[in-house]
């Protein structure tokens, strides 16, 4: 009788895979600590025996998912903390783009934009996958990446 599991071993799946979840939780969060506490989260919780089909692509959605979790926690915990507290002085803006003012407006968009931007430009998916993995159209892919490219270039300026 084999011993062999035929679930993938938690251990090899993060070796082989933390750092491109910690790179798309960072998306997400902002930055490398959150990201890494969220993957880290992710495999904490990890039953190997529920990844039925392919285990990078379960663990990206559980990963994407915890992330927007801890976005909204952070949407609210922000909120109250505007109500409690007199209005901040009005920040001024760098007067160049950096990698966070570009993570900063990624992360400022709408959620399906955002979510959009990051399937189909930072991982590289397809239009049909995007749609598949988000549950929407391929023309809504499409028109959400219309708008948050439009968006990010009122924000952040076209640097072309």
């Amino acid at each position: 009788m084999s011993t062999a599991s035929p679930h993938p071993d938690r251990e090899q799946l993060f070796a082989a895979h933390r750092l491109e979840l910690v790179r798309l939780a960072v998306m997400w969060l902002g930055d490398v600590e959150s990201a890494e506490d969220t993957v880290q989260d992710v495999f904490a919780a990890l039953e190997p025996q529920r990844i039925t089909g392919d285990p990078l692509a379960y663990l990206r959605v559980a990963v994407v998912n915890r992330a927007r979790s801890q976005v909204r926690r952070r949407i609210v915990a922000r909120r109250w903390l505007e109500r409690q507290s007199p209005a901040p002085l009005a920040a001024q803006s760098p007067p160049t783009v950096t990698d966070g003012d570009v993570v900063a407006a990624i992360r400022s968009l709408p959620d399906r934009q955002r979510d959009v931007v990051i399937l189909r430009y930072f991982l590289d998916w397809s239009v049909e996958r995007t749609a598949e993995v988000l549950g929407i159209r391929a023309d809504a892919v499409r028109s959400s990446a219309y708008k948050a490219l439009r968006t990010l270039r009122t924000r952040i300026g076209d640097t072309r």
